[in-house]
């Protein structure tokens, strides 16, 4: 399962065809680097691996003062009124929404926890913000790019 973090607050847990993808290349980074996956269910893996889609939208609102805002021209104070006296509405305004895209993976250590606390403590993040990272077709690349950059991830 992959957890999905909207806006900074958790939405839970997700296994779409993107995230199949994604763990299975995962599984198979790990393996070219020297590490097996544990697949008895009675003993306790060395390495844990968390995965994240993480999405944050953005609005806001641009205000256009008069006629002349718009296309940044010549604007005469003295014809809308003097200085500190704006007695009339913005001409104009426009709205924007984007949303911004991030996978973390985190490496945690599951051999040695914290067991005062109750934390795990992480071994290695990587993170993968830009156009595309939630797209099928560029999964590859992108962990590869991840694992290239931390070639001391190793057995």
């Amino acid at each position: 399962m992959v957890s999905v973090i909207k806006d900074g607050q958790f939405a839970g847990r997700a296994y779409t065809r993107y995230d199949s993808t994604l763990v299975a290349t995962l599984k198979q980074a790990m393996t070219q680097r020297g590490f097996q996956l544990e697949t008895d269910a009675a003993k306790t893996p060395d390495i844990g691996i968390n995965v994240s889609r993480i999405t944050t939208d953005y609005t806001g609102i641009v205000s256009y003062n008069d006629y002349y805002g718009i296309y940044d021209s010549y604007w005469d104070p003295f014809y809308w009124g003097y200085s500190g006296y704006d007695y009339y509405f913005p001409y104009s305004f426009g709205t924007y929404t984007f949303r911004e895209g991030a996978l973390s993976v985190d490496m945690v250590d599951l051999k040695n926890p914290d067991t005062t606390t109750n934390k795990l403590k992480t071994l290695w993040t990587g993170l993968a913000r830009g156009t595309g990272i939630f797209n099928t077709a560029n999964i590859n690349e992108l962990v590869q790019a991840l694992f290239s950059q931390s070639t001391y991830i190793s057995q």
